[in-house]
């Protein structure tokens, strides 16, 4: 079976990850302990020289924003997210943008994390899925 995606769809699939996912790392900044910070900041050891494998580096992608989720220390929000069943559909579609202009996002996002700067982290998440709302138009 084929499954075509419209770009409305990933736009409003992103506009959902925006409100959940900046909230989701606000609290995450503000609650996580130290250990699951290292461990957001050691899924990105690995790529430091640069994503190699764009299929591991999916996989990893989709870790990190589930750590933050799930970490962030809010019940009713890591539910909406586990329900919204977001990852089948962008699977489809794939990385729309330069695989090390991501992983710098998600550095930088990492960099917030761990200075306990939450409306930092929250910024650079909500223009992470602003690039890629651009790249998906």
């Amino acid at each position: 079976m084929i499954r075509e995606v419209s770009t409305k769809e990933i736009i409003d699939i992103l506009d959902c990850r925006i409100a959940l996912e900046t909230k989701a790392i606000k609290l995450f900044t503000l609650r996580a302990p130290q250990a699951r910070i290292d461990d957001l900041r050691n899924l990105m050891v690995p790529f430091e020289k640069g994503p190699q494998n764009g299929y591991v580096f999916h996989k990893i992608y989709r870790i990190f924003h589930e750590l933050i989720v799930i970490n962030c220390g809010n019940d009713l929000l890591i539910k909406l997210f586990n329900q919204s069943n977001f990852w089948p559909t962008l699977e489809l579609i794939g990385f729309t943008r330069p695989l090390m202009e991501i992983l710098q996002e998600h550095l930088d996002l990492v960099s917030a994390v761990h200075n306990r700067d939450a409306n930092k982290a929250a910024e650079l998440m909500q223009e992470h899925f602003e690039h890629c709302r651009l790249s998906v138009l």
